[in-house]
């Protein structure tokens, strides 16, 4: 008896020095691209949290000048969960897609909403997001999800 106890032990400790080992890592899915004044894009919510939408623009000669207007609408199953509106001046700039060759522009850094993805959407689940734009993004500019995701050290 004393022997599975000791077992039982063993493996518990095990699994949590592996739990303690488990560390926060940048991840990022593109959603898809921003060609149309008007698009949607369903996704399903990768396992993460600390999560933002992000724009990435192709990264030209020289500095670029943001001059994109439009909102962000987040449904799940056709019910409107959360709306952000942005333009030049709310939305910030980041390094967070430079292996993609894009320069980032964090969308729900604006005040208020920094951390209001998280209360909005939850891994494995799906949602529609609408874009609109009143004035379009250069040629190529994309949608991206970024987040945190947990791995493994081992």
């Amino acid at each position: 008896m004393i022997k599975y106890v000791v077992i039982l032990l063993f493996v518990i400790i095990i699994l949590i020095i592996l739990t303690l080992l488990r560390h926060p890592v940048p991840a990022r899915d593109k959603l898809g691209t921003c060609s149309n004044v008007s698009q949607n894009i369903i996704f399903k919510c990768p396992s993460g949290h600390a999560y933002r939408l992000v724009f990435g623009v192709p990264k030209k000669e020289g500095k670029f000048k943001v001059s994109f207007v439009g909102t962000v609408t987040i449904y799940q199953k056709g019910v409107k969960i959360h709306r952000l509106v942005f333009d030049p001046n709310e939305l910030k700039e980041g390094n967070w897609l430079n292996k993609e060759g894009l320069d980032a522009y964090i969308l729900n850094s604006i005040p208020g909403s920094f951390s209001a993805l998280d209360s909005y959407i939850k891994k494995n689940e799906e949602y529609e997001v609408e874009i609109d734009f009143r004035e379009m993004p250069p040629d190529g500019t994309s949608l991206w999800l970024c987040y945190l995701s947990l791995h493994s050290v081992l």
